[in-house]
């Protein structure tokens, strides 16, 4: 047992590569895509295609999975330490993402408004929980299993996947930071002193941009 322990954490301690990293990304927020559907269905009986983008990929969850990955792995060997970084990491992830949007779009994508220990209905107790679970999930089996399983596949392919999905992915995000999803239950939540805005055009956007920097 203690030999499979010590196995599990030098492979959550490994450095991943670019190209690895790339695969990892797409992995997690499509694997993100499929628990915001899932849940969404178990919970409200209804099939609903949440995030902004058009594809199906949540990148909140690749980029989350990615960075606890990359600056976790230093840790990995205490758990619980792990652990708590993980609920940081994803607690500042999930609210910084939530600002953003909210003041690019002057929309939610989500609110934990009356839920337990929440912070302005942008992250709240259970939620944090949750994800740092995700996340050593994500360190100490997740990862090291699909780099594995990555490493199957000709290198050729590999690089031709990654290229194709970064590129699909780039054309994506730049559409829907003009035209994001949203609608009934994906971005119905309400925001005080705030209109819904589905469509913006090119020199708002710049202008909302700006304001973002100021």
């Amino acid at each position: 047992m203690t030999a499979i322990k010590d196995q599990r954490k030098a492979r959550a301690k490994q450095k991943y590569r670019v190209g690895q990293l790339v695969m990892l990304f797409f992995t997690f927020s499509f694997l993100g895509f499929l628990w915001e559907i899932g849940l969404r269905w178990v919970v409200e009986g209804e099939l609903v295609k949440r995030g902004t983008l058009v594809g199906p990929w949540l990148p909140i969850y690749g980029a989350g999975g990615v960075l606890a990955v990359c600056l976790l792995r230093r840790v990995a060997e205490r758990p619980v330490l792990t652990y708590l970084a993980s609920c940081v990491l994803c607690a500042g992830i999930e609210y910084g993402t939530s600002w953003y949007l909210e003041r690019m779009y002057g929309l939610r994508w989500w609110d934990y408004s009356g839920y337990f220990m929440n912070i302005h209905g942008r992250i709240c107790l259970a939620a944090v929980v949750l994800f740092g679970l995700g996340c050593c999930t994500a360190i100490y089996f997740a990862a090291p299993s699909f780099v594995r399983h990555f490493a199957d596949l000709p290198r050729r392919v590999r690089r031709t996947v990654s290229v194709v999905l970064v590129l699909m992915f780039a054309l994506d995000f730049g559409w829907s930071t003009l035209h994001p999803n949203t609608g009934a239950g994906i971005s119905d939540y309400p925001v005080s002193g705030s209109s819904q805005l589905t469509v913006i055009d090119p020199p708002q956007a710049v202008r909302l941009l700006r304001n973002l920097l100021k």
